[in-house]
C-alpha cells in the first residue's frame, strides 16, 4: 500500500509539474503580430530632376517622370498618362518661378519664349530686355546665369584697318542678366552664329548707349560677370587701349 501511495504521488506531482510549465508557456507566449502592408495608388508625374531658377532655361533631362500617391495628385500636375512626351515638350521654356528639385512641374511656373509674355512679366517698371550676342569667350567661360549683374564691355578699333588700334571701354556696369541661352536665338541674328544670345534688362538710354557700342564694335561685346558683394559698388573704370596694354 505504501508502495502504491508513493508512485501515485509521484505520478500526480510529474503531471503537475508538467501543467504548470504548460501554463507558463501559455502565459509567456508572445501574440503573433500580422503585419499587413497597405498599397498606395500611385501615377507617373513631371518632376524637377534638380533645382531651376528664374530665367533658367529648360534643357533635356531636367525633367523626369516620377510615381506619386494618386491621392495627392493636384488637378494642375502634368500626369504621363495624359502628356506621354512632357519631357521633351517644355525644353525651351523658360522657368517663371523658382523650381526646387523633386517639385512637380505645372504650367503655370514655365512660359514659352517663342510665344512671349515672360520677359514683360518680369521686367520692372521703366526697364527695357535686350538682347546681346555672346560666346564663351565673351561671356566667362558659360559661368554667367540668369539674375546674375555683369558689366559690358565694348571693343573698338579706333585707328584705320591697316595700323588697327583696340580700345575696351566699359560702357554699362551692373547689369542683371534677364535670360541667357542658345534657345533664345532671335531672328535678326544670323542663324550660322555658333554661339548664344543674352537678354539684359536696361534702362531706356542704356539701350540706346548699348545699341550705339553694338554698332561701332561691330557686335564685339563682352560680359564680365560681377560679385555678388559689389552689385551696388559705383566705381568707375578707366578705358584701355592696346598700345597701354602692350606698354608703348
Amino acid at each position: 500500500m505504501r508502495r502504491a501511495q508513493i508512485i501515485g504521488f509521484s505520478i500526480a506531482g510529474i503531471a503537475g509539474l508538467i501543467a504548470f510549465v504548460g501554463i507558463q508557456n501559455i502565459i509567456n507566449q508572445k501574440p503573433k503580430i500580422i503585419e499587413t502592408v497597405k498599397t498606395v495608388d500611385t501615377i507617373d508625374i513631371l518632376v524637377a530632376h534638380e533645382d531651376l531658377k528664374l530665367g533658367d532655361i529648360v534643357s533635356p533631362n531636367q525633367f523626369v517622370w516620377k510615381k506619386w500617391p494618386k491621392g495627392s495628385v493636384a488637378l494642375n500636375y502634368i500626369k504621363k498618362e495624359n502628356s506621354p512626351d512632357a519631357t521633351n515638350q517644355f525644353v525651351g521654356s523658360i522657368v517663371h518661378s523658382t523650381i526646387h528639385k523633386n517639385e512637380p512641374i505645372i504650367q503655370s511656373k514655365l512660359i514659352n519664349y517663342n510665344k512671349g509674355g515672360f520677359l514683360s512679366s518680369i521686367l520692372p517698371k521703366g526697364k527695357r530686355a535686350t538682347s546681346v550676342k555672346i560666346t564663351d569667350y565673351s561671356a566667362a567661360g558659360k559661368l554667367i546665369a540668369p539674375n546674375d549683374h555683369v558689366d559690358v564691355l565694348s571693343t573698338i578699333n579706333v585707328g584705320t584697318k591697316v595700323y588697327p588700334i583696340y580700345r575696351t571701354e566699359t560702357i554699362l556696369q551692373n547689369i542683371r542678366i534677364l535670360a541667357i541661352g542658345k534657345e533664345l536665338m532671335v531672328e535678326d541674328i544670323d542663324q550660322d552664329f555658333d554661339g548664344k544670345v543674352a537678354v539684359l534688362e536696361l534702362t531706356p538710354a542704356e539701350v540706346e548707349k548699348l545699341t550705339l557700342d553694338n554698332v561701332k564694335s561691330e557686335g564685339k561685346i563682352t560680359l564680365a560677370l560681377r560679385s555678388i558683394t559689389d552689385n551696388n559698388d559705383p566705381n568707375k573704370y578707366e578705358k584701355v587701349n592696346i598700345i597701354h596694354v602692350w606698354g608703348k
